[in-house]
């Protein structure tokens, strides 16, 4: 049997990120899209304050 090895300093195999390219930031992302459900009307006010709150108790 052979066996398969993988180099993870090789850059060929394993590219580095860019790094100018921000992290994602799920908390921004998902604020974003509270906002957006609730500028559209298909939430409640109530409801857009509880999971903002909610979101921003997770930072």
């Amino acid at each position: 049997m052979d066996v398969v090895e993988s180099d993870f300093d090789n850059p060929v195999t394993r590219p580095h990120s860019d790094p100018t390219t921000p992290p994602p930031n799920p908390i921004a992302d998902r604020l974003r899209q509270l906002a957006a459900v609730y500028q559209q009307g298909l939430i409640s006010d109530g409801e857009y304050a509880e999971q903002r709150t909610r979101i921003l108790g997770e930072l």
